[in-house]
């Protein structure tokens, strides 16, 4: 089980989707929520994504293989929020930018990209689904960089689809779980300058995926 870590996600993401083995689920828990709300966040199934293409567009796309790396965000103090289970380096405090960027070298070199297919299969369920996302995946490998690009925001948009998600307004105790193999999230930006502090726990793969 990795390490207990205060959240923030600004972009719809899989968790630690960089890696071979992404956890198998995603627990958060509300520390303190802004007076007056806002913060809720919002998940998308990737199932209900893939249910969206068109016949001959999904078998297109089950053709693709795509580049999944942590090294996407342009902020590499961003990057530090989106890393899981590391050790704290020793005399570093957990939250700051020198021991967030030691995080980002150290991983930089444990996990370089990985290739994905743009379409897996849940091995529980059977059901297919997109595995690519706007906070981790970087292109689509042996089409040009325009296409590549054209493709994931067509995949990504459909992602952002109301029909496909559920949003959920956090109260401070609350405790959310979900799978995180076929499920994408988003954190609300729209609290301003007020607090809010979620601890996450992120469930190791079980060897199926």
């Amino acid at each position: 089980m990795a390490a207990i870590r205060p959240v923030r996600a600004t972009n719809w993401h899989v968790d630690v989707s960089w890696q071979h083995q992404p956890p198998k689920a995603t627990v958060l828990h509300a520390q303190e929520i802004p007076e007056g709300g806002g913060g809720d966040t919002i998940w998308a199934s990737s199932a209900a994504v893939f249910d969206l293409l068109d016949a001959d567009l999904a078998h297109y796309f089950e053709k693709l293989t795509a580049v999944n790396t942590f090294i996407v965000s342009p902020k590499k103090s961003a990057l530090a929020d989106l890393l899981s289970g590391y050790e704290i380096p020793e005399g570093a405090e957990e939250n700051s930018v020198e021991a967030g960027l030691a995080r980002v070298r150290e991983a930089a070199q444990k996990y370089p990209p990985i290739e994905v297919p743009v379409i897996k299969t849940h091995p529980e369920n059977g059901h297919k689904l997109v595995f690519v996302n706007e906070g981790h995946t970087s292109h689509i490998l042996g089409v040009s960089k325009t296409q590549s690009q054209s493709l994931l925001n067509y995949l990504y948009d459909l992602i952002k689809t109301p029909e496909v998600q559920v949003r959920f307004e956090w109260k401070q105790g609350d405790f959310a779980i979900w799978d995180n193999r076929q499920v994408q999230h988003y954190a609300a930006r729209d609290y301003g300058a007020a607090k809010r502090r979620i601890h996450r726990i992120t469930l190791e793969h079980d060897g199926v995926f």
